[in-house]
Parts: structure tokens; sequence; C-alpha cells
């Protein structure tokens, strides 16, 4: 699996998780309920502000949305380390 299928399969999974609709986050993100679904569908992904909306909207790291790590918290977090920017 590809970081785009990962990211449109975690991102629907968190959105439900949170008990939003693609309607809920199409209007957070300032976006078409279509365009939205299409992140979810996998057919595109976000620009780099959306993404960082959609990590806003579903408290979720941004790592974990794309497959870089498993830890909903990002890389790091829940293991003692800092992580320093």
């Amino acid at each position: 699996m590809d970081y785009k299928e990962i990211f449109a399969k975690r991102l629907k999974t968190e959105r439900q998780e949170k008990g939003k609709t693609q309607k809920d986050m199409a209007i957070a993100l300032d976006i078409t309920r279509e365009s939205y679904l299409a992140y979810e569908h996998g057919i595109a992904t976000p620009k780099f502000d959306n993404l960082m909306r959609i990590h806003e909207e579903l408290n979720i790291s941004i790592d974990y949305l794309v497959g870089i790590t498993d830890n909903k918290g990002g890389i790091g977090c829940g293991t003692g380390d800092n992580v320093t920017i």
C-alpha cells in the first residue's frame, strides 16, 4: 500500500471515529464535498494548507495520516522522546 492509499484509508477512518461527516470536513476545509470525497477515495491529495486543517480538525498527526508512523500522536509521541524541529 502506498502513502496515498494509506492517507485515504486513515482519513476516512479517523473522520468516522470522530463522528464527522464528509460535509463537515468539506466545510472545515472550505472545499466542496466532492473534493473532500476525492481525498478519501485516493483520487486526490490535499495541498499543505488543507493537510494542516485536517490535522487540526481531527486532532491527529500528519505522520500518522500519511503512513510514516502507526502512532496517532506522531513520531516520538508516547515514547518519552522529545522531537525538536
